[in-house]
């Protein structure tokens, strides 16, 4: 399990809640646009590691203008992901 803090978790967190038995058994994909080190992409896949929930996430899209932030944001994705995700980076401005 990763600890992240914050308002933000707390906000994705709650809206998980929400969605969460729609994704289940269902492919879908993920665009995360001003992503930064994608910490929403993050939140979502330890929220399915802290719920046992197996996500059946196809492509991951991170858009964001700092090719430094993109980097970070695929290595913090490799570290949570449940299986092998096609992740596509986009460097664009906001």
């Amino acid at each position: 399990m990763v600890s992240f803090g914050g308002k933000h978790k707390l906000k994705l967190d709650s809206v998980y809640d929400l969605i969460f038995e729609k994704l289940q058994n269902q492919k879908f994909d993920i665009v995360d646009w001003g992503c930064g080190q994608a910490i929403a992409t993050m939140v979502l896949l330890n929220y399915a590691i802290d719920k046992n929930i197996i996500l059946d996430i196809e492509n991951i899209t991170l858009i964001e203008p700092s090719g430094l932030s993109l980097s970070r944001g695929v290595l913090h994705i490799e570290t949570l992901k449940q299986k092998n995700y096609n992740i596509k980076t986009i460097k664009q401005g906001i």
